[in-house]
């Protein structure tokens, strides 16, 4: 991750959007990969036309950091496919421990 900097940089103001279409993209993902499919902290904003998504995806603490991308990218991937405008998707991969001793599960609506 890289902040910009210098004297001038771009201001663009998000406010919350409505997450029930992504929360059922995600859920279709989960039917689909099954139950250790499981997003948490989900976030939607919007700014303008375009939506920026961001939630944690807990994997096994086995797994490698390559396989982990992969996964993310995969997610993200099926993401795009089902929704439209999605400008910006923020995934933040975790170990199942970590992950799972807190947030919010995201669930359909």
């Amino acid at each position: 991750h890289i902040d910009p900097v210098g004297e001038v940089s771009a201001v663009q103001r998000s406010e919350p959007a409505d997450d029930g279409p992504v929360r059922d993209a995600l859920e279709m993902i989960r039917v689909e990969r099954g139950p250790d499919f499981a997003p948490r902290n989900l976030t939607v904003r919007r700014t303008g036309d375009a939506l920026s998504v961001s939630f944690v995806l807990p994997m096994p603490p086995t797994i490698s950091i390559a396989e982990a991308h992969a996964a993310g990218e995969l997610v993200e991937k099926d993401l795009r496919a089902r929704l439209t405008g999605l400008e910006r998707v923020v995934i933040r991969v975790e170990p199942w421990e970590e992950a799972s001793s807190g947030g919010q599960a995201v669930t359909p609506e």
